[in-house]
Parts: C-alpha cells; sequence; structure tokens
C-alpha cells in the first residue's frame, strides 16, 4: 500500500489555479506564498472576524506564522467555539501550546507533539483541503494548471523538468511540446536528471510516441550522456539485456555489480536538492512536493533497471554468489536512503539474495526490514497530516527541509505513541 500511495501522488503533480474557488482557498494559497496581508483583504476587511471556520483557519495560521500567538490563540479559540469537533482547530491550539512554551523550537518536532494530544488526526472532512482542491483542478487540466514556468524565468532545461514533473500524458503518447523540448535537450545538457527525464519522455509507446530515427538518435545521445553514472549504467545494463528467461552472462553480472558498486548517498536526497529551488521558483506552494514527487521517481528509475534482472540467474556458482552479494550491497546502498518505500525494496533485494544462496539468515534480515518498515508506515504520514490540514507556511518549509529523513521522524512519532491512517484512505463523504 505504500508504494500504490506514494505512485499515487507520484503520477498526480499539483495545480496552482484558484479560479472559481471561495476566499478562504485563495487566502490559504496568499498566506503560504508569503503574502498574508492579502489574505486579511480577503477574509477580514475592515478587521472584522469571520464567522466562517476555514477562514479562521487561515487567519490564525497567518497569525502564528508571523509569531503573533496571542491572536493566532484567540483565532484558533474563536474557530473551536464555532467548530469543538474540528481537526484543525484542536490542532491549532496544541501547536500554539507548544509554541509559547519553545518559542524558537523546531517544527516538525512541535507539530509531532501537537499531534499527539489530538485523539483521531483525520476525523471528519478536512476545512480547507488546499493540496486536494489543487490536484483535482490539475485533473481537470484547466488551463492555468501549470506552474508559471515563464515568470519563474526558467531556463530551458529547468522547465522542462518542470514541464516533465507535472504535465499529463496525452493518450498514448508524451505531450508534443514536452516530446520537442527532449529531443532538443537529449545528450547536450549534463545534468543526470535532465536526461533520465529525457528517456521517460521518449520511451516507446503507442503510435503517439513511435520509434522514430530522430527519436532513437536522441535515446542514444541520452544514454551516452548518463553512462559514466552508476543510475546510468543501471539503465543501460536493463536496455541490454538479454532475453526474459535467457540465464544472466557473467558480462551482466559483472555489470551490475559494477553499477551497484558506484552508488553512494542517497540519491533521493541528492535529486531533491536539486529539484527543490527550481521547482519552487516555478510554484512556492506546491513546488515542494513535485519537487519530492520527481526525485522519487528519479530515484526509483534504478530500482526499476535492477528489477530488470530479477528474474534471470547465472548458470554457475560462482555467478550466483557474486549476484547476491551484489542484491546485498544494494539492499545497504537502499537503506540508506532513510525513507520506508526504500527500505521495502531493499528487504525485496535480502530475500533475492537469499533465494540465490538459498540462505536463511538473509531471508531473516528480510523480514526484519519489512516488518519494521510495515510498522512505520502508519507513522510515517503523521507530519504530512498536519501540513495538509494546516496552511501554515513555517510549518510547510520545515517539512520541505526534513522529510527527507522520513525513517528517523517516523522513529520519533512512534515513541510518541503516534499513528495515522493510509492517506488515500479517504472519508467515505469526500469527493
Amino acid at each position: 500500500m505504500l508504494a500504490t500511495a506514494l505512485l499515487a501522488l507520484v503520477l498526480g503533480a499539483p495545480a496552482t489555479s484558484t479560479a472559481g474557488l471561495g476566499d478562504s482557498f485563495a487566502a490559504a494559497l496568499e498566506v503560504l506564498r508569503g503574502r498574508p496581508a492579502r489574505a486579511r483583504v480577503l477574509l477580514a476587511p475592515a478587521g472584522r472576524i469571520p464567522d466562517d471556520p476555514a477562514a479562521l483557519l487561515v487567519l490564525s495560521c497567518a497569525a502564528l506564522d508571523a509569531g503573533d500567538l496571542a491572536e493566532a490563540g484567540r483565532l484558533a479559540g474563536r474557530l473551536r467555539s464555532l467548530r469543538p469537533d474540528a481537526v484543525e482547530g484542536q490542532l491549532l491550539v496544541a501547536l500554539l501550546a507548544e509554541r509559547r512554551a519553545r518559542p524558537r523550537g523546531d517544527w516538525i518536532a512541535q507539530a509531532m507533539s501537537a499531534l499527539a494530544r489530538v485523539s483521531s488526526p483525520l476525523d471528519g472532512l478536512p476545512l480547507l483541503d488546499v493540496d486536494g482542491t489543487q490536484l483535482a483542478h490539475w485533473q481537470r487540466r484547466e488551463p492555468d494548471a501549470l506552474p508559471d514556468v515563464a515568470g519563474a524565468k526558467l531556463g530551458a532545461a529547468d522547465a522542462f523538468l518542470v514541464g516533465w514533473a507535472w504535465t499529463t500524458r496525452l493518450g498514448d503518447g508524451a505531450d508534443p511540446a514536452l516530446r520537442k523540448a527532449a529531443l532538443r535537450l537529449a545528450g547536450s545538457d549534463e545534468r543526470l536528471l535532465v536526461q533520465l527525464a529525457v528517456l521517460d519522455v521518449l520511451e516507446p509507446g503507442a503510435a503517439a510516441n513511435p520509434m522514430t530515427p530522430d527519436v532513437e538518435r536522441a535515446r542514444r545521445a541520452a544514454l551516452d550522456r548518463i553512462a559514466r553514472e552508476p543510475l546510468g549504467r543501471l539503465r543501460a545494463l536493463a536496455l541490454r539485456s538479454g532475453p526474459e528467461r535467457a540465464p544472466l552472462s557473467d558480462e551482466e553480472v559483472a555489470g551490475f555489480e559494477a553499477a551497484v558498486v558506484g552508488l553512494d548517498g542517497p540519491l533521493l536526497a541528492r535529486f531533491y536538492e536539486e529539484l527543490l529551488p527550481i521547482f519552487e521558483r516555478a510554484d512556492p506552494v506546491l513546488g515542494t512536493d513535485a519537487a519530492w514527487n520527481a526525485a522519487v521517481r528519479f530515484a526509483l528509475s534504478g530500482w526499476m533497471s535492477a528489477n530488470g534482472l530479477a528474474e534471470r540467474v547465472p548458470d554457475s556458482t560462482e555467478g550466483r554468489e557474486r549476484l547476491a552479494a551484489a542484491w546485498v550491497r544494494y539492499a545497504d546502498v537502499l537503506g540508506r536512503e532513510g525513507i520506508l518505500l526504500f527500505d521495502m525494496l531493499g528487504a525485496v533485494a535480502l530475500y533475492r539474495a537469499g533465494a540465490l544462496l538459498r540462505d536463511s539468515s538473509l531471508s531473516g534480515r528480510s523480514d526484519i526490514v519489512r516488518r519494521r518498515s510495515e510498522e512505520l508506515r502508519a507513522t510515517a504520514m503523521c507530519v504530512p497530516v498536519v501540513v495538509a490540514r494546516l496552511p501554515l507556511r513555517s510549518l510547510r518549509q520545515a517539512w520541505a527541509r526534513e522529510r527527507v529523513r522520513e525513517r528517523q521522524l517516523a522513529e520519533q512519532g512512534a515513541h510518541l505513541g503516534l499513528s495515522c491512517p493510509d492517506p488515500l484512505k479517504r472519508p467515505s463523504g469526500r469527493e
């Protein structure tokens, strides 16, 4: 289910339009863009405090962002009096208590402590579902649903990465403009992520994306450019792989070993760090999630390439031992990501190594990693719950910095006794 949740987020990028939506939603976006004065003009003209719970939520978050705890408390109290059942009001009151005690404290730690005081953090519908509304708007493909690439003054390659992350597929083929950009950038930009996106856009498909000579040349150029990177070597190895059920050759085993040895450090964190400033320029509100989802897709590309070799086994005992050792090393690489999805993939890698060697100790290690990841899964969703429920810019900025520590944060949350339901299991009344 974790992989399903992730892929649902990855395949659905958020939008940025506010057309036809209420003042509370528009004001929430202003707060998240760092323009709280505009939010107050929309919701509290002439200083009048509204009676709308969603408006009170936005104004309270704006005051909390500004460090005006007294005003934030007054507005949160009004919200609680109108909607005592609303989770957002409970979260605000608890978070305000944390900020009063430690005004310069860590936002993420304080959000988890606040959430620990809320018995059912997903009870009822959100007062203001900013991210869900944006996602629905994007899925309707409304004209202004893409980020402001022109306004952000992005270069061609950066604009291509943003377009790749946000743009849907048209039928069975790539978006024509994106495809044209991919053909121009293939092999010409040195960055690994640009070339991986080029390969994704130019993946052979149905009639809308045929393998024409120019596409074939562009794909070769992109593959040549990334061949110096371990992730690129994995991709090339998978593309050159033999028949599906044929034994894995010594050359292929050696290629897998070399690629895995070259993988160092958390790839996801590296990719996210590269993408985040680009995507936040294009969309200051939702660029964080778009950058994260794109970084996950890039980091998963290595696994997808390695996975293509999984059904093939070397004929020789030595070959199986070498392949098993490479899978164990790859499991360690995946574990260094610090992300539960990659821990689960690491458990699969360990299981494969155990099956190759008929080694029950490796299978046992796989089970330990898998069970721990499953135990932490619900806890890992707790901080995103608070981030989604509260249009609080300071908290979102902190989450943008800290989300690469998912496993560590989940362990901290587990220590506090936190547990949150699967994010895809929405209340039945929600559209």
